[in-house]
């Protein structure tokens, strides 16, 4: 009988702390300018962060420049959020050739701020993205 409560409780907490880790995946379709196309490979969310993994391809004549920390997330009520900063975050700027692709991963992180309460969001890549000294306008909606 005690064996059987302790499995029972087990299982409860080992469901409890699935559900709080667990991954809320968004969605999102290409978007393209310009010979410049950011495919979404995996969207994400857990708590205060949001995970985006694209993959940034140049389709055009002349190199471009990605430069993650200049990425943003917008919502809908107008708050900016920009990209997550840690011990191991890597910050240098991303040099596609032409004819080339980059995986390229970001993410955000707001303190106190659940992205699973999120309905949409746009990654603004115009200020991280660049040719020849222009910004390219990229901006990928995300939805759950």
């Amino acid at each position: 009988m005690i064996k059987q409560r302790l499995w029972a409780l087990f299982a409860l907490f080992s469901l409890i702390g699935l559900l709080a880790c667990s991954k809320h995946y968004f969605h999102a379709n290409s978007v393209e300018y310009e010979g410049v196309t950011v495919q979404p490979m995996e969207i994400w969310t857990g708590g205060s962060k949001l995970w985006v993994r694209a993959m940034v391809t140049n389709s055009g004549t002349q190199p471009i420049l990605v430069n993650r920390d200049a990425i943003v997330a917008r919502l809908p009520s107008g708050m900016v959020v920009g990209r997550a900063t840690g011990k191991t975050s890597v910050h240098d700027v991303y040099f596609i050739p032409a004819g080339m692709s980059h995986p390229v991963y970001i993410e955000f992180r707001e303190a106190g701020f659940d992205w699973d309460s999120v309905g949409e969001a746009s990654i603004d890549f115009s200020a991280g993205v660049t040719r020849d000294g222009q910004h390219v306008p990229l901006h990928m909606s995300v939805v759950p």
